[in-house]
C-alpha cells in the first residue's frame, strides 16, 4: 500500500479552477462540461489537476484514446459531449486529478460512500494490468500536498489487458467497471475539508488511458459503531477483514466498518501487526504483548476518553514510521501509556528533536523499564530531555538499535531520565553535556569528539554495563554523581577508555563481582565518593610505572590503595570488610579488611610498593589499639594455597589525620589477597606439613612446619597411639616466635605400627588436630620413605633410611612380571637418596623390588 505519492519531477503544474467545493449533501458529477476538443483548463467546481514532468503544462486534452502521449484527458468520442476525466502516464508526464470539498452539511461526517464508473479508453501494453489509484486526505490543501491514505477498494483496475494495443471505447460495457465503497472510521466536523485524488502509477510498458465518470459522493452522519473491536489478523488498519466486532467481548463477528474513538474498545492482539495509514481517531486502544501497530502515514489521532487512551502492554510495540508526524491528540488530556517492557519505536526523523514535543510530550506516560526505541539513523540531542515527566523511581529505557550516522550533540544539554541502551554505534559531539540519569548499557560503541562535553550519570541509582565500548575523549570523559548522591552498579566487566570523575557527595560505583577498567585517570575519590568493591570485582588501572597511582576503592568505608613501581603492568584492586584468621589465631590484632591486589603479570617484573589506608578506630580488631600492641609495627600477610604467609618486613603506621592510618609495604612480589596485623598478634598459625621418618638409630623423627611464627601462647602436643584410636601425649612444646620449623625424636617406639597426630592449641583453649601419620617399628631397620617424582619420565630418586650398612639387590619388573633391570646397591647406615635411571623403560606401570635375604621392599611407580 502506498503511504504517500511523491512527485519528484522538475516541473509541476497544479490547476484548481474554483477551490474547495461546499458539500451540503450528496454530490454527483458526470464531467460532460469538459472540453470535447483541443485543450482546456476549466474543470468542475472543486476539481483540479496536477502534472509533473518535462511535458507538464497544467492543461487537459480532449481525446478518444487514439493518442499515446502522456497527459490529463477529457476522454470521449470526438466532439461528443459525453465525457470522462482521466489520465495517461508517460516518461515525460505524471498526471494526478482530484476533488477537494468543505463539509458544509452542518453535521459531522462519519462516513462517505463513493461510487463511480471506471472507463478504459486505451490499451497501452498487453499482458499486465494498469490502474487509477484512489487516495484521500483530511489535511491536504491541494492534491499535491498533505498526507494521503490509500484505499485499494476504490481503485479502478483496467478491465482490458489483451488484444490489440490502441484506442478502446470507454463507453462500452467491456471497458467499464462500476466502483463503490464506503470510507468509514473518519470524522469530518463542519467546516473541515476532505480531498480525493486519483493517481496514475507507472505500469510496465506503455500505460493505458483510464478515466472516471458518473461519480457520486454521499456523506453519512450516523454515529460510528460502539462495538468492541479486536484484530482478526495482520494487515492494514483500513482493511475491514483485519477487524472483528463484539457487543459482549465474547461473541465475535466480522467488522462492517472501521473502528473509531466511539468503539467500546480496540485491541491489537498478540502476534498481529496492523499498519496505519489513515485518518482515523482511536480511544481505549490496547496493543497486546507481541502485537504491533505501525503508524506509517496520514494522521493518527488519539482521543481523550475514560482512562488511558492508548496502552502498550509488556512486549507490545507502537512503531512511529512517518517523519515529523507523531500521533495527534484530541480532547483535554489524551494519553499513551507505555507499560513496563513495552516498546514505543521511533523509525523516522523529526519525532525526538523538539523539547517537550513529539514523544517527549506530556501525553506520553512511561512506566519503569518502558522502552523508547530509536531505530532511525538520527536522534534528537539539542536541548532535548527524554522522559521529562518521570520521577526518580521510574526508570525507562532509551534504546538505539542501529548506528547513528547523523550528528548527535549540540551546545545545549541532552538529558535522558532513564537508562541509555546503545545497541548501535553513536558518536556524540558539541560542548553540551550528555546526561544519562540512570546509566549506560548496550552492545554498541559510544564515543565522543575532542570538543564534546562530559557524559554524565547523575541518578540516585544507575547501571553501567553491556559489551559495547565506551571510548571517550580527554575533555568528554564520564562524570558520575549528583548533589544528592549516586550509586552506580556494574552489570558486567566494563572498560572506560578515557577519564572517570566522581562528584564529592555520596557517589559510589559498586563493582560486585565485576571489574571496572579505566584507561585514563580516576579523580574525585574521597571518604564520601569511591569505587565500592565487593565480591571478586575491583578497579583496574593500566600501565602503572614507578610513580604512584591512587586506587580510590573501599567497601563500607574509604580504603584507598597507592601502588608504586608497578613495572608497567595493569593492576586490579578491591577491598572487602572482612578478614579470616587461621586457627588458632583470631583477628584481635588485625585490620578487619582484605585487599585483593592483582597485577596482570604475577609475580610482577619487580617488587611493588603498596600503601594501605584504614580507620584504626572502626576497622581494626579489639587489641589493635590497646597497650602493649598499639606501638608495634604492622606485618603484611599474603594468602596463598589457603594459608596466610608473612610478606616483606613489618612497617610502622603513619598518622594521616584523625583515626586514619597508612602503612607502606615495599618490595611485594606475590599478590592477592593481602591483610594487615600487629606483629605480636599475627593472623595465621597454619600447619603446612607433619611427617614421621625413621632416623636410622631405631627412633622416628617427627617434623612439622608452620606458615608463620607462632606466639608463645600457642601449644603443640605430639600424640601417639598403637591402634589409631586411643592417643597419649608424648611431647609438648610452646610456640616459637622466631621460627616456623619444629622437630622431635621419638626413641621409645611401640612395637609394630605407631600412629602420630599433632594437636595445636590456642590461648583461648581452642584446638585442632593434624592429619594422622604412621611409622612401622621394623627390626630389620630398612625403610623406603619416598620415590619421586611419580610418575617419572627419566631419572627417579629413592629416599632410604637404614639402621646399618647392607648390600641389596634391586629388580624392576612390569605388570606381567617381565624383568627389565637388575643390579646390586650398597646402602649405608642412616638417611640417603639413590638415583635410578629409568629413561630406557617404555611407558607403563612398574615395581621396584629391593631385597636382602628375606627382607623385601616393593615400590610401585609409573613411567610416562
Amino acid at each position: 500500500m502506498r503511504k504517500k505519492i511523491l512527485l519528484p519531477f522538475s516541473v509541476l503544474f497544479s490547476l484548481c479552477v474554483s477551490g474547495q467545493y461546499p458539500l451540503t449533501g450528496v454530490y454527483n458529477q458526470d464531467f460532460n462540461l469538459l472540453a470535447n476538443s483541443g485543450t482546456a483548463a476549466i474543470l468542475p467546481d472543486g476539481w483540479s489537476i496536477a502534472e509533473s514532468g518535462a511535458a507538464a503544462d497544467g492543461f487537459y486534452t480532449a481525446g478518444n484514446g487514439s493518442g499515446s502521449a502522456g497527459d490529463t484527458y477529457s476522454f470521449g468520442a470526438m466532439s461528443n459531449t459525453e465525457r470522462s476525466l482521466g489520465t495517461l502516464q508517460s516518461g515525460t508526464l505524471n498526471p494526478v486529478f482530484g476533488f477537494y470539498f468543505t463539509n458544509n452539511t452542518g453535521s459531522t461526517i462519519t462516513r462517505i460512500t463513493v461510487s463511480f464508473t471506471g472507463e478504459q479508453w486505451r490499451l497501452g501494453t498487453t499482458g499486465r494490468t494498469d490502474r487509477l489509484d484512489f487516495q484521500f486526505s483530511l489535511n491536504a490543501n491541494t492534491i499535491s500536498s498533505g498526507d494521503w491514505a490509500d484505499l485499494d477498494f476504490l481503485d479502478f483496475i483496467a478491465p482490458v489487458n489483451t488484444g490489440a494495443t490502441g484506442p478502446l471505447d470507454g463507453n462500452a460495457a467491456s471497458g467499464q467497471t462500476v466502483i463503490t465503497g464506503t470510507i468509514t472510521g473518519i470524522l469530518i466536523p463542519p467546516g473541515n475539508t476532505c480531498c480525493f485524488r486519483w493517481t496514475d502509477p507507472d505500469a510496465t510498458g506503455a500505460d493505458d488511458g483510464l478515466a472516471i465518470d458518473e461519480i457520486t459522493i454521499s456523506p453519512g452522519f450516523s454515529p460510528p459503531s460502539d462495538m468492541h473491536y479486536r484484530s482478526a489478523g495482520s494487515g492494514s488498519w483500513n482493511d475491514l477483514s483485519v477487524w472483528e466486532v463484539s457487543a459482549d467481548l465474547s461473541n465475535w463477528l466480522s467488522a462492517t466498518e472501521l473502528p473509531t474513538f466511539y468503539s467500546g474498545s480496540i485491541r491489537i492482539r498478540a502476534g498481529h501487526t496492523v499498519t496505519y495509514n489513515y485518518f482515523g481517531t482511536a480511544d481505549q486502544l490496547t496493543i497486546e504483548s507481541s502485537g504491533q501497530l505501525h503508524h506509517n502515514g496520514s494522521r493518527f489521532t488519539i482521543n481523550d476518553g475514560t482512562g488511558d487512551d492508548l496502552v502498550i502492554q509488556n512486549g507490545g510495540i507502537l512503531a512511529l514510521s512517518s517523519a515529523n508526524n507523531p500521533p495527534f491528540f484530541s480532547g483535554a488530556a489524551p494519553s499513551v501509556l507505555v507499560k513496563t517492557g513495552a516498546i514505543l519505536r521511533i523509525a523516522a526523523g523529526g519525532l525526538t528533536t523538539l523539547p517537550g514535543a513529539g514523544v517527549h510530550a506530556a501525553n506520553y506516560i512511561y512506566e519503569d523499564a518502558a522502552v523508547l526505541e530509536n531505530s532511525y539513523n538520527g536522534i534528537g540531542t539539542n536541548g532535548v530531555t527524554y522522559f521529562p515527566n518521570v520521577n526518580q523511581a521510574t526508570i525507562p529505557v532509551l534504546r538505539i538499535t542501529q548506528n547513528i550516522s547523523l550528528s548527535a550533540g549540540a551546545a545545549a544539554t541532552t538529558r535522558v531520565n532513564g537508562v541509555f541502551e546503545a545497541n548501535g554505534n553513536i558518536s556524540f559531539t558539541a560542548a553540551g553535556q550528555k546526561i544519562f540519569r540512570n546509566g549506560i548499557r548496550g552492545t554498541g560503541t559510544i564515543s565522543n569528539t575532542a570538543s564534546c562535553g562530559l557524559l554524565v550519570i547523575d541518578g540516585t541509582t544507575a547501571v553501567l554495563g553491556g559489551s559495547g565500548a565506551l571510548n571517550l575523549s580527554v575533555s568528554g570523559g564520564l562524570q558520575v554523581g549528583s548533589a544528592t548522591g549516586t550509586i552506580l552498579s556494574l552489570l558486567n566487566d566494563k572498560t572506560i577508555s578515557g577519564n572517570l570523575s566522581l562528584l564529592p557527595t555520596a557517589t559510589y560505583i559498586e563493582t560486585g563481582n565485576y571489574n571496572l577498567v579505566v584507561t585514563g585517570t580516576v579523580s574525585g575519590g574521597s571518604a564520601g565518593s569511591y569505587i565500592r568493591t565487593g565480591g571478586t570485582g575491583g578497579l583496574q588501572l593500566n600501565g602503572l610505572g614507578s610513580a604512584g597511582v591512587l586506587f580510590p576503592v573501599g567497601h563500607s568505608r574509604y580504603n584507598p590503595v597507592w601502588i608504586e613501581n608497578g613495572s608497567g603492568h595493569n593492576w586490579t584492586v578491591g577491598v572487602t570488610d572482612e578478614i579470616v584468621a587461621d586457627f588458632p589465631q583470631n583477628t584481635n590484632g588485625a585490620v578487619l579488611l582484605t585487599w585483593q591486589i592483582r597485577p596482570s603479570i604475577n609475580p610482577p617484573a619487580a617488587g611493588a610498593d603498596i600503601t594501605f589506608q584504614f580507620d584504626q578506630a572502626l576497622q581494626t580488631g579489639g587489641l589493635f589499639t590497646t597497650v602493649p600492641y598499639n606501638g608495634e609495627p604492622v606485618q603484611a600477610w599474603h594468602r596463598t594455597n589457603g594459608y596466610w604467609l608473612a610478606a616483606a618486613v613489618p612497617q610502622p603506621l603513619v598518622n594521616t589525620g584523625g583515626n586514619l592510618r597508612t602503612v607502606k609495604i615495599t618490595g611485594l612480589t606475590q599478590f592477592s589477597p593481602y591483610g594487615l596485623a600487629r606483629t605480636s598478634l599475627p593472623l595465621p598459625v597454619n600447619l603446612l606439613s607433619f611427617t614421621a621418618e625413621p632416623d636410622g638409630d631405631g627412633s622416628v623423627l617427627l617434623n612439622w612446619e608452620l606458615t608463620a611464627f607462632a606466639p608463645a601462647t600457642t601449644r603443640f602436643e605430639v600424640e601417639r597411639s598403637p591402634d589409631g584410636i586411643q592417643y597419649t601425649t608424648v611431647y609438648a612444646v610452646p610456640g616459637n616466635e622466631r621460627g616456623t620449623l619444629y622437630q622431635w625424636k621419638d626413641k621409645q617406639l611401640l612395637k609394630g605400627l605407631n600412629y602420630y597426630r599433632l594437636k595445636t592449641m590456642g590461648a583461648n583453649g581452642e584446638y585442632a588436630y593434624s592429619r594422622v601419620v604412621t611409622f612401622r617399628n621394623n627390626k630389620a631397620g630398612l625403610v623406603v620413605s619416598s620415590f619421586f617424582p611419580n610418575p617419572v619420565s627419566g631419572e627417579g630418586k629413592i629416599r632410604i633410611i637404614s639402621e646399618r650398612d647392607r648390600l641389596t639387590r634391586w629388580m624392576i619388573t612390569d605388570r606381567t612380571g617381565r624383568l627389565w633391570q637388575t643390579r646390586f646397591v650398597f646402602i649405608k647406615k642412616g638417611h640417603q637418596s639413590v638415583q635410578v635411571d629409568l629413561s630406557a623403560l617404555p611407558a607403563g606401570m612398574y615395581q621396584l623390588q629391593i631385597r636382602e635375604g628375606k627382607l623385601l621392599k616393593v615400590v610401585s611407580f609409573i613411567r610416562q
